[in-house]
């Protein structure tokens, strides 16, 4: 995939994930990780998974509170096998979204939510896109 290819790949499904956040929350590990989403423009309901409670006590708050839900945990073995065990744990009761994540893995080329700025700065640079704070 060339870098133009996967700059306007990550930069949709970051689109997409911006106007879904509106109304669907995300659930991502920890605070870095909601700085990261912020920084590119999430303004819906961000959840933490990183603050003290138990998979079940998160699991549980989700399931009463929401009837679908963006997991967007990282791409490593932790972030792995916490959206299983969650997925496990909410399988009738909440609709947990995996595609943004699955996405963002394919496209970033990053092990972590946090890392999705540079990412994207990253991948305009060598596709040799400016951006709309380089122009000014």
């Amino acid at each position: 995939m060339e870098a133009d290819e996967r700059y306007e790949r990550l930069w949709a499904c970051l689109e997409a994930l911006r106007l879904d956040n509106a109304s669907t929350p995300v659930l991502v590990e920890g605070v870095r990780d909601e700085r990261a989403l912020r920084a590119l423009g999430l303004r819906g309901t961000i959840h933490l998974y990183n603050v003290g409670r138990s998979l079940a006590a998160t699991a549980e708050r989700l399931a009463r509170s929401h009837k679908r839900v963006i997991l967007l945990l990282d791409w490593d073995r932790t972030g792995g096998n916490l959206a299983r065990r969650l997925q496990e744990q909410l399988h009738a009761q909440v609709e947990l979204d995996l595609s943004y994540r699955k996405e963002l893995a394919t496209v970033s080329q990053v092990r972590c939510v946090e890392d999705l700025p540079a990412a994207l700065r990253n991948w305009r640079n060598r596709a040799g896109l400016a951006s709309a704070a380089d122009e000014e």
